[in-house]
């Protein structure tokens, strides 16, 4: 009962910021707030039950430190990594990596999928370029990175359905 209030929760948050994502290209701080605000209740309730498990710290943290990387080197957007990183944090240790999982899956398909469809549609300029050897214009023949909170949605609505035995 308390994840099917979560999941639909999270999905009408993720429908929310999904879209400002698309229109705007940014991820407001106040959502990370808002898990991190969701995840202290969750800590008190589950401390004084005494059931809290402080390894479901480790992939957040991790999560955070590695999409620190991703952003100096301009591969994430730093909205991004935050909003995951304390999305994660109000989940368990099991579901984590299960959603991060899912995630990883569907990054991989949305993102090999543009970037077969920019190889087709751009090939004879990618050729050019190659013979040339201009790697900043390859890299532009590949558009600008796509907002990624709609594949967190995907990720969390396939997610959500295997934890309540939808799918």
């Amino acid at each position: 009962m308390i994840f099917t209030t979560l999941f639909i929760f999270m999905i009408i948050e993720l429908l929310i910021v999904s879209y400002v994502d698309l229109k705007v290209r940014k991820v407001a701080n106040i959502w990370s707030v808002f898990h991190i605000l969701i995840f202290g209740l969750i800590t008190s309730y589950n401390a004084m039950n005494g059931i809290f498990d402080w390894k479901a710290l480790v992939i957040p943290v991790c999560f955070v430190t590695v999409g620190f990387i991703l952003f100096v080197f301009n591969v994430a957007g730093a909205g991004d990594v935050k909003f995951i990183s304390s999305f994660l944090l109000i989940l368990s240790e099991r579901q984590q990596i299960e959603f991060l999982y899912y995630l990883t899956w569907i990054t991989v398909i949305v993102g090999g999928t543009l970037a077969i469809k920019n190889i087709i549609l751009n090939r004879e300029k990618i050729l050019v370029y190659l013979g040339i050897k201009e790697k900043k214009i390859i890299a532009g023949v590949f558009g600008k990175k796509f907002p990624y909170t709609p594949l967190v949605l995907l990720a969390w609505i396939v997610f959500g359905c295997k934890e309540l035995n939808l799918i």
